[in-house]
């Protein structure tokens, strides 16, 4: 299963759409070429990846592998049972991001 049939049907038509492809082996051609790889070690700033688990649109393999590949300083957090974008367990991780990002700006903790 490629990464255009894994979604449900909603979202291949929309993604049809958005493309402007008109048959979904025209969609999948283009679904090859969203990809970060190659791109990601110019990313240079700070950078949290924040992956969820069960991700089935973005597998946590894919949070890993740019997070390996960033020059910058990353910080990589996997959450357990997470989803897409881990948006079921924001309470796993939301406090984490703002710490790391208050840190980032030279703000007193708190």
């Amino acid at each position: 299963m490629d990464t255009f049939d894994g979604r449900n049907e909603l979202s291949r038509e929309e993604f049809l759409a958005r493309c402007r492809a008109k048959i979904a082996h025209d969609a999948r051609e283009v679904t090859k070429t969203l990809t970060l790889e190659g791109v990601a070690k110019s990313i240079t700033c700070p950078i949290f990846v924040v992956g969820g688990e069960l991700d089935n649109l973005t597998p946590p393999h894919n949070a890993k592998r740019i997070a390996a590949e960033v020059t910058g300083p990353c910080q990589l957090l996997i959450v357990k049972g997470g989803n897409h974008v881990a948006n079921n367990r924001r309470y796993m991780f939301q406090t984490q991001t703002a710490d790391w990002m208050a840190e980032r700006l030279g703000l007193p903790k708190r």
